[in-house]
């Protein structure tokens, strides 16, 4: 899948701390992305579909695949997948993903 076309959805609240550095972390490297904010019923309905515990609740997908969604978990998780440790020195996943 070719890096530019993908995009993350970040299920949270305004408020958390950790939903906050998430959307610091793709804003910081120019990642398209679409905060979801989520209270109450509609949160618990995202926490149970992703069998995630915690926000933000990092879900990434493709814009010409919409049958692409792949969990990439919290901020932490975010950040791995952004900035692995390249075991060849090879670069990060999204690293051509800019203009």
């Amino acid at each position: 899948m070719e890096t530019n076309r993908k995009y993350f959805i970040v299920h949270g609240q305004a408020a958390c701390p950790f939903c906050v550095q998430a959307l610091g972390v793709l804003e910081g490297k120019n990642i398209n992305y679409i905060f979801s904010p989520l209270r109450g019923e509609l949160l618990s309905e995202v926490k149970q579909r992703w069998n995630h515990k915690t926000v933000p609740i990092v879900v990434e997908r493709d814009l010409h695949n919409a049958e692409y969604e792949r969990l990439i978990g919290g901020c932490d998780d975010l950040q791995t997948y952004l900035n692995p440790e390249p075991v060849d020195g090879g670069a990060s996943v999204l690293d051509n993903n800019r203009d």
